[in-house]
């Protein structure tokens, strides 16, 4: 997915202000360069800004430069868009509202609104909690490379909501997530082999897992490896 220049500079403006990890993923300004795959990138890291505490005077700016690309049919602006309202991040919070804007990004091929929509329908956020909805939404952006989207269908089958219970193919999703650096997908994952559910039973690899989940910033991870240490194995 390429994103348009103009929400690139968007995205350079907010980037910049909103989340400091985001430098290098836009085409100008404090984010320089970027292009391809670097695009979700981008979009990525302007959500997770907004889903911190910008200032509201960046916000009300924003607002209006991704209202008005929304409305000229720029999907990563109506994503966006999507999670100010879902959040009340200088517009007010309405959550129905930011279903339709997932929804209708996501028709348009934008991966991470797929996903945005399909958190909403886990949650029964905005809209009805429907699991088999939101298992479809996670598999859109799971094929698209959207690691979160691989890490919540995995969920959604260790668990069978929303499609048949299978952990083998949960510890597909969750490796391929982790692979790609997530690690509440690690620790997942090294949950499975701990239990050998779907996978082998392998507390090396688990021990493996938790370490590197807790290494990338995962409390939980550090806190599994503290009771299976504690425990001796």
């Amino acid at each position: 997915m390429m994103l348009p220049a103009r929400f690139r500079a968007s995205v350079a403006a907010l980037a910049a202000l909103t989340l400091p990890a985001c430098a290098g993923l836009a085409p100008s300004g404090p984010l320089g360069p970027a292009a391809g795959s670097q695009d979700d990138d981008s979009q990525a890291c302007v959500e997770a800004g907004l889903r911190g505490r910008p200032s509201p005077d960046i916000l009300r700016d924003a607002a209006g430069k991704f209202r008005r690309e929304c409305s000229d049919g720029v999907s990563s602006a109506c994503s966006t868009m999507g999670v100010m309202y879902e959040l009340g991040r200088g517009v007010p919070r309405d959550e129905a509202r930011a279903a339709a804007l997932y929804g209708h990004a996501c028709r348009m091929s934008n991966a991470r609104a797929c996903l945005n929509l399909g958190l909403l329908h886990a949650q029964g956020t905005g809209v009805p909690q429907l699991s088999a909805p939101a298992a479809v939404l996670f598999d859109t952006a799971c094929r698209e490379g959207i690691a979160e989207g691989c890490f919540e269908l995995g969920k959604l089958y260790e668990r069978g909501n929303g499609v048949q219970f299978d952990p083998g193919q949960a510890g597909l999703l969750f490796e391929r997530s982790c692979e790609a650096g997530l690690a509440a997908a690690c620790l997942q994952l090294g949950g499975l082999h701990e239990r050998g559910s779907g996978v082998a039973r392998d507390l090396t690899r688990a021990v493996q897992l938790y370490e590197q989940a807790c290494r990338d910033g995962n409390r939980a991870g550090c806190s599994e490896l503290e009771r299976l240490f504690a425990r001796g194995k």
